[in-house]
């Protein structure tokens, strides 16, 4: 794909990119969890890549308001293989919703999603291809590289995500499917076009949802949405510890 591609998306076309970007996270995820205790490495890979594929979602749902704006889908289009802002963009879900799995004993010692190797594109690297120590003058596998915690803290900093996803897009299927994607893409642009902290993101959903009785039960659908969705992790996730 060239870098100065500006074709704008329809509708139909960005709401099958942002359904395909969810499903295809859905199943990295699944190839991720098979694979995570007898190849921690490859498993982290994939759930790296998956990362990546939930990032491309918010960047979908973002473009919702492109419109025919020149400017904006060359950017769409330049970053739509940029694996840096691919992942990045998938910690962008956390200003939408900031509960997430932790792996650790405890907060204090919990990854929370950051990797040891700087940063995930390294972690991905990490994960595939041998690597030259020059410190010690060795090589190292990607077996080597990765262990079992490290995988986790992936593992749940990509569920958390999906989740996320997940919800927004069950919420704006539900009714008035086009009205929902065109009002609420302005949540996800806002979020990548203006430095908007976490803290912020109450008092902006507040506003949103006091626009109209529509974009109340919009946001009070997504807001139960997400309960549920986390609801349901919470009773996978006591499972396995029992």
């Amino acid at each position: 794909m060239k870098n100065n591609i500006i074709k704008p998306l329809t509708f139909l076309e960005l709401h099958q990119a942002y359904e395909k970007c969810i499903c295809t996270g859905m199943r990295l995820f699944g190839g991720g969890v098979t694979l995570q205790y007898e190849y921690p490495e490859i498993a982290i890979g994939i759930f790296e890549i998956g990362q990546e594929e939930i990032g491309k979602s918010f960047s979908v749902l973002a473009a919702f308001k492109y419109g025919k704006s020149k400017i904006h889908w060359a950017e769409f289009w330049k970053s739509w293989r940029d694996h840096n802002k691919k992942v990045a963009r998938s910690f962008f879900y956390e200003w939408i919703s900031p509960k997430r799995l932790l792996v650790g004993k405890n907060i204090e010692q919990s990854l929370d999603g950051k990797s040891r190797k700087g940063n995930v594109p390294k972690e991905k690297e990490s994960a595939f291809y041998v690597h030259y120590d020059k410190d010690n003058n060795i090589f190292k596998s990607p077996e080597e590289m990765i262990d079992l915690e490290e995988v986790f803290n992936r593992a749940a900093s990509m569920m958390s995500h999906l989740v996320t996803a997940l919800s927004i897009k069950i919420t704006l299927d539900e009714g008035d499917k086009e009205w929902n994607y065109n009002m609420f893409c302005e949540i996800p642009h806002r979020i990548m076009s203006t430095f908007t902290r976490q803290e912020d993101m109450i008092a902006i959903l507040n506003e949103f949802s006091s626009r109209s009785n529509k974009h109340y039960i919009l946001i009070n659908r997504l807001k139960e949405q997400l309960v549920e969705q986390h609801g349901l992790i919470g009773k996978m996730v006591e499972k396995y510890r029992k």
